[in-house]
């Protein structure tokens, strides 16, 4: 295990530790014949032990000061589960609450919207699983990285919950966001099952390079994607067969594509916040596979332990002092 130190300068001083060793003569107490006291070896160890004490409270005061600590590290960590980025559309129609029937008796204006409803899934979806490693990437009109991946659910939490400040813009790029989310996991060896839940309620139109990327990007760095598609109450259905020559809406072209891309692929059309539950669940029980993923660890302080150590030495030598003879 290494330690490192905030103020080295301090550890200039440690010579001083020299000082209770240093030999000095005991305070005399009187007695009529010394040829009456007997040889006391155990003062003599007893004396060479509250020396050493004194010189190990020196230096544990000294290391305390200096602000002796572990720097952060990394622990190897094998459990169930996936590498999990979170690609959430961030778009002003995920501000709009569900379609009719969300709630009888309460207008769709004091309905929870939609992004707010799907924020809250995720959490709970991130909080029943324990041992995957989560990222989280928002989107509209360009993608933005919020967390890479990472095994401290208290900060995806806080990151999930970040997303409801503010209002979302107008577009909505899924490509430019998926390009991005699948970025997390470049140069991260594969140890696990790795999938991308893509939240939206919309789609645009991917130009063919950006077909071409996402592609190479899914077969090449083995992902799968999940996408929970939250209809709108008057949006296109992308399950149902077209129309003959009706045209078809940017969310069937994107799932159409997705399905064509030879990358594992699943859909979920969620049409109210229980069709959006259900979906959560599906996802939850799906790519539980096993998993191997170094964790980081925070800075460690061990200052306090350093100070903690000095004051039992101090209150050893303390006692040593009280009950010390002082006369025959």
């Amino acid at each position: 295990m290494s330690v490192h130190v905030l103020h080295p300068w301090v550890l200039l001083l440690l010579p001083l530790c020299l000082l209770p060793l240093w030999h000095h003569p005991h305070r005399a107490i009187g007695h009529a014949w010394l040829a009456l006291v007997p040889e006391d070896r155990l003062s003599r160890w007893l004396d060479r032990f509250l020396r050493l004490a004194g010189a190990l409270a020196v230096a544990a005061l000294l290391l305390g000061v200096s602000g002796l600590h572990r720097p952060e590290y990394e622990v190897e960590r094998i459990g169930r589960g996936a590498h999990v980025v979170l690609l959430v559309d961030r778009s002003r129609s995920m501000d709009q609450p569900f379609g009719e029937g969300y709630v009888r008796g309460v207008s769709r204006s004091d309905s929870p919207s939609k992004g707010r409803i799907a924020r809250d899934l995720l959490a709970n979806f991130v909080a029943g699983r324990r041992t995957d490693l989560f990222g989280l990437v928002a989107f509209s009109t360009f993608p933005i990285p919020i967390l890479e991946l990472t095994s401290n659910h208290d900060i995806v939490q806080a990151s999930i919950e970040a997303g409801n400040i503010g209002r979302g813009l107008s577009e909505t790029n899924i490509g430019a966001g998926l390009e991005r989310a699948l970025s997390f996991f470049e140069h991260v060896p594969y140890s696990g099952s790795r999938i991308v839940v893509l939240v939206s309620d919309g789609a645009a139109e991917l130009s063919q390079s950006t077909r071409l990327r996402i592609i190479n990007m899914m077969n090449r760095l083995r992902v799968s994607l999940y996408w929970i598609y939250i209809r709108s109450a008057h949006g296109p259905r992308i399950f149902d067969e077209p129309e003959p020559g009706e045209e078809l809406a940017p969310e069937r072209l994107l799932h159409a594509f997705f399905s064509d891309m030879g990358a594992p692929y699943k859909a979920y059309s969620a049409s109210s916040p229980q069709a959006l539950e259900q979906a959560i669940r599906d996802v939850a029980r799906l790519q539980n596979l096993p998993l191997r993923y170094w964790e980081r660890r925070p800075r460690e302080d061990l200052s306090g332990g350093c100070f903690a150590a000095a004051l039992a030495l101090l209150g050893l030598l303390v006692a040593a002092r009280l009950l010390a003879v002082r006369r025959w």
